[in-house]
Order: structure tokens, then sequence, then C-alpha cells
């Protein structure tokens, strides 16, 4: 299994089972919830929506100079499915602190870059106001996260990391990579918008 497959795995794996549930909705009207509503109202199936632990503020990442924090003030995990019910993407919303909101893009960055391969490089793209981070996979082989997005609307704070999953292939909805790609895309842009959108 390839490097970069591992870390997929184990990134998306700790999102879900590193994240203490909690059903509750009582946040406070804001970018945050704003880009949270949208997401969940955009044809995704919600399967599971967690709220970031109270009193946590913020999270470890590993970098190519060691591991490094980044800030959160307030956080969802959305495990989301196609309009089928298939789970297909590991979504974490994240509202950065206001006064590490610049260098925890940076670590981030850093993050990805020491993720990346000559096989799945770093891209670096932007929806309107949104800018986007990515690594994808070559190729559909394999059990791990076929992509690595971290989406940055920087005038919110807000941060999304998503985990696009490779589903079983007698259930998802897509029979090719290129097919991959085209729906990666559109659940990007409903991503990045829902972000763009927010305030």
């Amino acid at each position: 299994m390839k490097t970069t497959t591992r870390a997929f795995i184990a990134m998306a794996s700790i999102s879900i089972a590193g994240t203490v549930l909690s059903p509750a909705w009582a946040v406070e009207a804001g970018p945050l919830k704003s880009a949270v509503s949208c997401i969940k109202d955009s044809g995704f199936k919600v399967i599971q929506e967690n709220r970031w632990p109270a009193g946590q503020t913020g999270r470890v990442v590993d970098t190519p100079v060691g591991q490094a924090r980044v800030s959160v003030v307030d956080g969802f995990r959305l495990l989301l499915g196609d309009p089928s019910g298939v789970l297909s993407i590991n979504l974490k919303v994240e509202e950065s602190d206001t006064s590490s909101a610049p260098k925890d893009r940076e670590v981030i960055e850093a993050q990805m870059r020491k993720l990346s391969v000559p096989s799945a490089p770093l891209t670096v793209s932007s929806h309107g106001q949104v800018e986007m981070l990515g690594l994808t996979q070559p190729d559909l082989k394999g059990n791990g996260p076929l992509a690595f997005y971290t989406l940055f609307n920087s005038s919110q704070r807000l941060v999304a990391s998503a985990y696009l999953l490779n589903g079983d292939k007698r259930q998802r909805l897509y029979d090719t990579y290129e097919q991959f790609l085209a729906g990666k895309e559109a659940a990007l842009a409903t991503i990045a918008g829902c972000l763009e959108s927010a305030g």
C-alpha cells in the first residue's frame, strides 16, 4: 500500500474515531453554523454529525519539521453520503482562532506537503474566495480515501477538511476514475460555495 494511501486512511480514521459524540446543535448563529447548515441542505445525505469537543482548543498535525498545532474554536464532523446513502465524504468544518488563523493555514499546508508524493502532488486552486489545497490518488485502487482537500475561507476563519472515500464498487455511483473526478469536483464546488456564502 502506498505511503500516501496509508496516511489518508490513518487521518480519516482518526477524524471519525477521535471525535467525542455530541448531537447538540446549540451553536450561536454565525459563519460556522451557516456553512454547516448550507452543506447539510445541499443534497448530501448526512450519515453522522458530531460537534467539536467542548474545551478542546486545537488539534495536532504532522509536518516535515515535526508536529504542529492548529487552533479550533468550534467545529463539526459530518459523515456525508451520496444521494443513495453510500458513505462518500468525511468532512470537518472548523473555525480558527482569530490570532492563529494565518499560522493555521501555514501549518495545514505544511501537513499536506508532507503527505504529497509524485503520484499525488499537492495542488492549489480556488473557488471564488475559497482557497483549496488538494491531494488526489491517481487511480481507484486501494481501500483508503481517494482524495484529501482542505478549503479555506480566510475572511471568516473557516477551514474545511474533506476526505473523499473509495466506496464499495457494488454500491458507489461511479464506475471509472473519470467519473470519480467529476463527482469530486462537484462535491468540492458545493462545499466551497457553502464556505464562501457563510457570514
